[in-house]
């Protein structure tokens, strides 16, 4: 389906729809808040229409609540909404994961030691600003799950792995406010595990690790409340 908005109109409705996207899973924008329509065309220099309608697309992909005449707020967060996403996403990345044991070649295998070394690195030279730390940690955290199922052959379940690990951002901009700085090389024990259990081949002990990583943001944030699992439809 073709869009009816003019081709520039288009692109600044795009791109008032990443610039708030960014702001809100950084968590610039809390949940919550009242998304109104001169703030933000004040605050990220677009006009009323782009952002109006960059509003209306981030409601469908579930950051944005319409209230009906009353305008758009920010999603809330929640345990029921967090648990939905990490169980969604841990079926989709260990699915894909299992599938890039079995295919993964050499290539694979440097790509996930390169990424889990700049987690490393990271972790030994944690930047003391918080908000520099969040940013490149999710960069280095973003490019080890991607290393870690690039061999799986199927485009389509990287990019829906990527989907739900980018909705899942705002929760990780939350925790990283609850992250002891004393944990300096936590990060870098989870994920040398999950890299340890790929490179061996251990499909089924790789997944299990990677379903309990999955879980520890959910833990962080609500607390433990047994296995992560999908709410009965009533």
């Amino acid at each position: 389906m073709k869009s009816n908005l003019p081709a520039s109109e288009k692109t600044r409705t795009e791109a008032a729809g990443a610039a708030i996207a960014s702001a809100i899973m950084s968590g610039v924008l809390l949940p919550g808040h009242k998304l109104r329509i001169r703030e933000l065309s004040e605050e990220f220099g677009f006009g009323p229409t782009p952002i109006r309608e960059a509003l209306a697309g981030l409601v469908s992909r579930g950051l944005v609540e319409a209230e009906g005449q009353k305008g758009f707020r920010v999603a809330p967060v929640s345990r029921e909404d967090l648990n939905d996403l990490m169980a969604a996403r841990t079926i989709v990345e260990t699915g894909a994961l299992r599938l890039a044991i079995a295919n993964g070649d050499a290539d694979w295998e440097a790509g996930i030691v390169s990424a889990l070394h700049r987690i490393k690195h990271f972790c030994e030279h944690r930047p003391a600003d918080t908000d520099t730390a969040t940013t490149l940690f999710e960069k280095v955290n973003s490019d080890f799950h991607d290393a870690l199922i690039a061999a799986c052959g199927s485009s389509r379940l990287i990019a829906m792995q990527r989907n739900l690990f980018e909705q899942t951002r705002r929760y990780r901009s939350i925790m990283s406010i609850k992250r002891s700085p004393r944990a300096k090389m936590g990060e870098y024990d989870a994920h040398k595990e999950l890299a340890d259990l790929a490179l061996a081949r251990k499909a089924d002990a790789a997944c299990e690790a990677l379903a309990q990583h999955n879980r520890i943001t959910l833990q962080l944030l609500f607390g433990a409340e047994g296995p992560l699992k999908l709410k009965k439809p009533e």
